[in-house]
């Protein structure tokens, strides 16, 4: 096989893995959006008892939660997983008939694999994800 055509095979390989991220890039890109827009900022997602939030990567940037019993504190555990087996990102205690909003800086908190909640008591609100970038 000559030099002309080893170099030539080293590049269709290249532009072949090239194709192959870029493919990649859009996907992901594609996956963070919502009515066909790209999520510039925190999509608000409803936090329901013991509950999968979202099923895919995100970054958790914030919540919104309010304590509804009015008789007992509520805690909300917020994992990277589909199930409360995963890293915990976060643990926020509302105590009885109050609120908790929080804006994590910078970036948030990310989450690889999925954003899983685990509720004692009774809460009503939504967790902040942003794009993965």
């Amino acid at each position: 096989m000559s030099i002309v055509n080893r170099l030539l095979e080293n590049i269709a390989e290249k532009v072949t893995l090239s194709g192959e991220l870029v493919r990649d890039e859009i996907r992901a890109g594609l996956s963070q959006t919502r009515n066909a827009l790209r999520v510039q900022g925190a999509s608000a997602r409803p936090v329901y008892p013991n509950s999968l939030v979202h099923g895919g990567p995100s970054r958790l940037v914030g919540w919104s939660l309010r304590e509804t019993s009015g008789s007992a504190p509520a805690t909300v555990t917020v994992y990277d997983s589909r199930d409360a087996s995963g890293d915990v990102l976060a643990t926020v205690t509302v105590a009885a008939g109050a609120t908790s909003n929080h804006g994590l800086p910078v970036s948030g908190v990310s989450a690889g694999e999925a954003v899983f909640v685990a509720v004692t008591g009774a809460v009503l609100g939504s967790l902040y994800l942003g794009a993965v970038d």
